[in-house]
């Protein structure tokens, strides 16, 4: 909710941009141009990086993957992007006594895909299309049991599959856009879970999951982009 809140007061005040724009930005025929296609290269930052960022300081949240996203116009309509992310979060936590207990996230992952974009409508443009993703995350959590008793839980990821995606576009002015999608995966993951335990390691257990699933991905990213 939270994430939604921010996004609807983003694309609020992005509205005096749209409106006043470049009054310039028009064909010989006097027509609003939306978008500027004598250009084919755009790149994309992840602004809910940044805001978790700011969080982070207020609420202690870790921070997420950043994502930048690289598009290339074979022509007016299609595209072809390349998404990289990638997160690390590294914590300390130390009470009284007891042992400090660490913390560990990390997550990278690649997808390569195509686009198509529908007309822009008012500055507004819909696009859908194709991703293969490639995906690693690792994590390592700490429990205190009792006394000096540490609990290590270590969780190794591996995906890789397929997922169509749509999105929506809001032009801030010819070259600089705001936008958002939802994806719908279908992947094969490779799941290891370790638990180890520092003072009786005789309940140390390893668990693999393989298989196939589906995940609905709902808009948890805004993309700030630049063509140039």
């Amino acid at each position: 909710m939270r994430y939604f809140s921010f996004l609807i007061s983003v694309l609020f005040f992005s509205q005096p941009l749209l409106a006043q724009g470049n009054e310039d930005d028009t064909d010989k025929t006097g027509i609003k141009i939306y978008e500027d296609k004598t250009v084919k290269n755009e790149i994309g930052f992840d602004m809910f990086f940044f805001l978790n960022l700011f969080r982070q300081q207020y609420e202690g949240q870790p921070s997420t993957v950043f994502k930048l996203v690289y598009n290339r116009e074979l022509n007016d309509k299609i595209s072809l992007r390349t998404e990289l992310g990638s997160g690390y979060t590294n914590n300390n936590y130390k009470k009284d006594t007891l042992p400090t207990l660490h913390s560990l996230i990390v997550e990278e992952n690649l997808k390569l895909g195509i686009a198509w974009k529908k007309q822009v409508y008012r500055g507004f443009q819909f696009y859908y299309g194709l991703d293969i993703e490639f995906q690693y995350g690792y994590s390592k959590e700490q429990q205190n049991q009792s006394g000096n008793d540490v609990l290590d839980n270590i969780n190794t990821v591996y995906l890789i599959g397929p997922g169509p995606f749509v999105g929506l576009i809001v032009y801030l002015n010819p070259r600089v856009s705001l936008s958002i999608e939802s994806n719908l995966n279908f992947v094969y993951s490779n799941d290891k879970a370790v638990t180890r335990d520092g003072v009786h390691p005789e309940l140390n257990s390893t668990t693999t999951t393989k298989g196939f699933t589906t995940t609905y991905i709902t808009p948890q990213n805004i993309f700030l982009s630049i063509k140039f």
